[in-house]
């Protein structure tokens, strides 16, 4: 698997998971993905802007109107099943 194609699962893979009302912690998504947290911090702070925000706890979050835009079973259709 090339690494755009790595890529483009975690962030489809991290936003379902945010679209089903998860609360997502960058540690543990570092863990999950087996790679480092600053790409992860990346993943969520560059190439999510504007779709996920960081609560005052530390966890991720979609944004107000991310929540709005996408039922979570479009998703669902759109995405593969990925094992990571």
């Amino acid at each position: 698997m090339s690494k755009g194609e790595k890529l483009a699962q975690r962030l489809s893979q991290i936003l379902a998971q945010l679209h089903k009302g998860d609360a997502l912690d960058k540690h543990q998504l570092a863990q999950d993905f087996q790679v480092d947290v600053h790409t992860i911090e990346r993943d969520l702070g560059e190439r999510l802007r504007g779709i996920v925000e960081r609560s005052s706890d530390g966890q991720w979050h979609l944004t107000h109107s991310a929540r709005s835009t996408a039922h979570i079973n479009h998703i669902h259709q759109l995405l593969p099943v990925v094992q990571y």
